[in-house]
């Protein structure tokens, strides 16, 4: 089963027109609109291929991506990419079909799917609980590093909250208020 094309490729968001208070052309024809709007410019060449790096043993495929993230500066000058997707490899769903299945796997390359409300399923016969030594897909996280100049002219997003904990996670902040007093 494919999964499709997993590309990211790297784009450069100088001179594109901000949409943020813009109507969008019907269409998507962003060239009709008026004044007219500037999209990014994306690189010809493909920066990281996730469909050629996540195949688990029995066959599958990520199915989608959740996210990604480029980390901080490294020591060395690179950066780390984190990818990351749920544990629905493309064995969840059928086609037509508006059930979401758990999915087991034995890394043999044998894999049941259970429906919550339903008996566990191996190749379309009930065999009740999952089988010794299935165990339930895990989400996974991918990490990539980019050389200096894979990123050359990558900008950091500015911090939302210089010199203090910018994840607003409240654990680590000595303002466990924010600033709301």
């Amino acid at each position: 089963m494919s999964s499709g094309s997993k590309r990211i490729y790297k784009i450069d968001i100088r001179g594109t027109t901000d949409i943020a208070a813009r109507e969008l052309p019907s269409g998507g024809n962003l060239a009709a609109a008026v004044p007219p709007i500037v999209p990014v410019t994306k690189s010809p060449d493909v920066f990281i291929d996730l469909a050629a790096n996540t195949q688990l043993p029995n066959g599958k495929q990520v199915e989608k991506w959740e996210g990604m993230t480029i980390g901080p500066r490294l020591k060395n000058g690179a950066h780390l990419i984190l990818t990351g997707n749920d544990n629905d490899y493309s064995v969840t769903q059928q086609a037509g079909a508006a059930t979401q299945f758990d999915v087991y796997v034995d890394f043999q390359g044998g894999s049941v799917r259970r429906d919550i409300d339903k008996p566990t399923m191996l190749e379309g016969v009930e065999v009740g609980p999952v089988p010794a030594g299935f165990v339930l897909i895990p989400g996974v996280l991918h990490a990539y590093r980019a050389s200096p100049s894979d990123l050359a002219g990558y900008v950091e997003p500015e911090r939302r909250h210089p010199g203090r904990d910018h994840d607003c996670d409240r654990d680590d902040d000595d303002d466990h208020d924010h600033g709301r007093r």
